[in-house]
């Protein structure tokens, strides 16, 4: 249900799905800092001990609960009443298998599909829906809001689904909305299994450094950046019913990246390049276009590549 927009996060009611993940604990701790009433869905068994720690006041609220229990999930959803929604929570893997095909179809599509649903006759102003550049497969470069897409893997097949449920609903009953597709995300707290951290644990480790192919490029974008291109996605009523990339303009391969982890931790590991598969339909090259992104927000990414590395890498430094 669609009602006036508000240009301030002060004191509203924001409710934040996949809250325990690297980008929802970032997320909500910027939300806390703008004073806003942040509502975060959590759902792991861990619950992210790790980047939820450090948010204990009494702006946050925490509600464990999956997003595929609709009874619950509505009650809570009702509960809330939240002005703003940023849908974060979902399953990423990008292995091309049956299983994962039938996990991401139940945790991505129907778990985006209840929570529009629970949505029906509560009073916001924006759905904010992270996608992801994944989406654009092996299509032309830079990749343009406005192009074909052409997933190639379930996971990305499952994110464009969602999107094409969200843009449903927004016509069907008027829902506010924004989609971000999102480039690859680096910085403190991320998942050691990831590829920058996996790199950077192996150099700070003097361990040998296991990678597919590096003269694949990709575009890496730094979590301050991200959640400063959110913060303006949820006051800037420009950005309603609108697809934005969100990237950083620069495409880097990956092995520029491990060269520059290996000169800021003064490593002599090892690159074992091939060691490990690539997977099947991988794109080679990540190249976005944040023209359209620039024009609504007037934001881009600024965090230069060693800036980022570094802070990322004093965190796992401890």
């Amino acid at each position: 249900m669609n009602v006036g927009f508000t240009t301030s996060l002060k004191g509203q009611n924001i409710l934040v799905t996949g809250g325990s993940g690297f980008i929802g604990s970032h997320l909500i701790s910027f939300l806390s800092s703008q004073d806003a009433k942040v509502h975060a869905l959590i759902f792991s068994r861990e619950a992210n001990a790790q980047n939820l720690w450090k948010f204990k006041t009494k702006s946050i609220k925490y509600y464990k609960c999956s997003l595929l229990n609709f009874r619950d999930l509505n009650t809570i959803v009702k509960f809330i009443k939240p002005v703003k929604i940023i849908h974060l929570g979902s399953l990423v893997d990008l292995n091309r298998s049956f299983q994962i095909a039938r996990r991401v179809i139940h945790t991505n599509i129907e778990g985006t599909l209840n929570l529009l649903e629970s949505l029906r006759n509560v009073p916001f102003d924006l759905f904010v829906y992270a996608s992801s550049v994944e989406v654009y497969g092996n299509g032309p470069i830079p990749f343009r809001e406005n192009q074909r897409e052409v997933p190639p893997s379930p996971y990305a097949i499952s994110k464009l689904a969602g999107e094409h449920f969200i843009n449903f609903y927004s016509k069907i009953y008027n829902y506010p909305i924004s989609i971000l597709r999102l480039s690859t995300c680096y910085g403190p707290g991320q998942n050691k299994n990831k590829l920058i951290p996996s790199i950077i644990k192996s150099a700070l480790a003097s361990r040998p450094i296991k990678v597919g192919q590096t003269n694949q490029n990709r575009n890496f974008i730094y979590i301050k950046d991200l959640i400063k291109a959110m913060g303006k996605v949820l006051v800037k009523p420009k950005a309603i019913n609108e697809i934005l990339n969100i990237g950083n303009e620069e495409s880097i391969s990956i092995e520029k990246i491990i060269e520059s982890i290996k000169i800021l931790t003064g490593s002599n590991s090892l690159v074992l390049a091939g060691s490990v598969p690539n997977r099947e339909q991988e794109i080679q090259n990540w190249d976005i276009s944040t023209v359209k992104t620039k024009k609504i927000l007037g934001w881009k990414a600024s965090t230069p590549l060693k800036k980022g590395l570094k802070e990322t890498i004093s965190w796992y430094q401890g």
